[in-house]
């Protein structure tokens, strides 16, 4: 099971306990989102959803018999791809659109009603979170990084989703989140036309408007996991760059010391302090400047000081 698998049991399971108000938006989005008008005779069977997923297919038939006392028909087809297709028949099918404000049969003659319709008549927040949770229930995906395990884009980011076939639908949906406060981005396609969002914040206001806040709470986790991990890596990185200075750092001085030895010997330099920290670093090559210092009871601004000193005199000797 995937991130968008859990964001969607999720909603499927606070629909079923929720008023009648929400459960009748839910599945006026679910039908407005999946439904097809098949047929041209009042007798004949008129409306199927193809649903790719078994949970929503039963949330689907739920609703259907608790709302409408509506039978029907469930077909598993399993072709490529695989779906469950709910079949209904006759008048109570044609009622159930009326009421939604969709597209109808009266007589043997198809009725179209105003595109908005179904939406005007959505007057309040709850029904417009179950309308809203139907369409997410039937078109939407949220990929996540690292609760994905199996994306075939291994490096994809935070992604949120709705991909439709109507850019009526596209566009109607989209101002009804903008009214809920949740803007989402609008783009269209060679025959699909989305809305989506790959900001991980506007992603949680998604989902936390969904309903889905165990879905929200994972992803709060995973982005705080992500973030200390993050830290861990910068850290890290600096640590490694400071380490890298210093093996630098040594070595240059190590060359230069051990070069003085060569030409007069450091027992022969003047200087006591100088004498004394080319003896030690000879002896400890490892350490840091900063143990070094502490080791010679100086500060390391002292020793930075001496250090320079000892290059000099390289310098000066390898100029005779």
């Amino acid at each position: 099971m995937n991130y968008t698998d859990d964001v969607k049991r999720e909603i499927y399971a606070q629909v079923l306990s929720e008023s009648y108000d929400k459960k009748f938006s839910y599945l006026t989005g679910v039908t407005k989102s999946l439904a097809q008008i098949n047929a041209f005779k009042k007798d004949d069977k008129i409306l199927t959803y193809e649903i790719k997923d078994a949970a929503l297919a039963n949330v689907v038939s739920n609703l259907l018999i608790e709302l409408f006392n509506i039978e029907h028909e469930i077909e598993y087809v399993n072709i490529d791809p695989k779906m469950y297709v709910i079949t209904l028949f006759g008048d109570k099918a044609n009622s159930m659109l009326k009421s939604m404000h969709l597209s109808h049969y009266e007589g043997d003659k198809f009725v179209e009603m105003a595109n908005s319709s179904h939406i005007e008549k959505i007057s309040n927040m709850e029904k417009a979170e179950g309308y809203l949770q139907g369409i997410f229930s039937a078109l939407g995906s949220v990929y996540y990084p690292h609760l994905d395990e199996n994306l075939e884009k291994k490096d994809r980011g935070y992604h949120l989703e709705i991909i439709f076939l109507e850019k009526e639908h596209a566009l109607s949906t989209q101002t009804m989140l903008e009214e809920c406060k949740i803007p989402l981005t609008y783009i269209e396609r060679e025959s699909t036309f989305a809305l989506y969002s790959k900001n991980s914040e506007r992603i949680s206001d998604v989902l936390a408007f969904l309903g889905a806040s165990n879905a929200v709470l994972q992803l709060n986790n995973i982005s705080a996991q992500l973030y200390m991990n993050n830290e861990i890596n910068r850290v890290s990185n600096i640590e490694a760059a400071n380490m890298d200075k210093v093996a630098i750092a040594n070595a240059k001085y190590i060359e230069a010391i051990e070069q003085i030895d060569k030409k007069i010997g450091i027992k022969h330099i003047q200087d006591e302090k100088i004498r004394l920290v080319c003896d030690e670093r000879l002896k400890d090559k490892l350490s840091s400047l900063s143990a070094l210092a502490t080791k010679l009871n100086m500060t390391k601004s002292s020793l930075n000081r001496i250090f320079a000193k000892i290059l000099k005199l390289r310098d000066s000797l390898e100029d005779k």
